[in-house]
């Protein structure tokens, strides 16, 4: 309902409202792995924060759970990213190169890379990465970074 008059208000200002894209569940959901999830109540924390409803679509909420199961799963916390690394083609990630706690630089290989970090952070990891066509506002080329938004 109070989308629906933000909207009014603001086409009837001239402006041109549009919808944002959402990973909230709009009901209890279990996805592949086993993992539920609780309907959004639009509470509106959404932006950097957990969700108490379990309905926000996150690496830690929806993957997590059944990742720590698998024998061969390791999480590193404390660690930071630099970089995704790509072998010769640029079409294929071979693992990450990060920085542990004790401030050493280390690169894991890996069959598979997730990129499922905070929402600020994504698109600067991919252009560090050389990941994708970088967005450029003027011709409308690309895809990375295009209709990034931090907040709303």
């Amino acid at each position: 309902y109070s989308a629906q008059r933000f909207f009014d208000a603001a086409h009837s200002l001239g402006l041109h409202p549009y919808r944002l894209p959402s990973a909230n569940t709009s009901g209890p959901y279990t996805n592949p792995y086993g993992v539920q999830m609780g309907p959004c109540n639009f509470c509106g924390y959404c932006s950097g924060y957990a969700c108490y409803m379990y309905s926000k679509a996150s690496p830690n909420l929806n993957i997590l759970p059944a990742l720590k199961q698998a024998p061969n799963f390791e999480l590193r916390s404390k660690c930071h990213v630099l970089r995704v690394d790509l072998d010769d083609t640029k079409k294929r990630a071979t693992g990450v190169t990060y920085v542990d706690p004790a401030g050493r630089e280390v690169h894991q290989p890996a069959d598979l890379v997730i990129v499922a970090a905070f929402q600020y952070h994504n698109v600067h990891l991919l252009l560090l990465s050389g990941i994708g066509k970088p967005y450029d506002p003027i011709s409308g080329d690309g895809v990375v970074g295009r209709n990034f938004a931090y907040q709303n």
